[in-house]
């Protein structure tokens, strides 16, 4: 997993701090070109000098992501499902 800055560039792993009672929001996207593929993914965070591992799933299961070649792509715009351009 890595890091993409707003411009495009990929950036790799980052490290950041949160002060108690600050919620910090990730937007993680997933694509897959040819396959069908389970997921999920794990934040490992230093809480109270402890090093956790925080697992990010679908209710308790892998998320889902289907392969998308030579099919349309949608996307949530938080409030309606909409087909993806080449410019989303």
């Amino acid at each position: 997993m890595s890091f993409t800055e707003s411009g495009g560039d990929n950036s790799g792993p980052f490290l950041f701090t949160l002060a108690k009672g600050e919620v910090e929001t990730f937007l993680v996207i997933a694509q897959a070109t040819v396959a069908a593929v389970s997921w999920v993914a794990e934040l490992l965070l230093v809480v109270d000098g402890r090093r956790v591992t925080q697992r990010l799933d679908d209710n308790g299961a892998p998320f889902r992501t289907s392969g998308s070649q030579d099919l349309p792509a949608y996307y949530w715009d938080g409030s309606v499902w909409s087909v993806a351009t080449a410019d989303d």
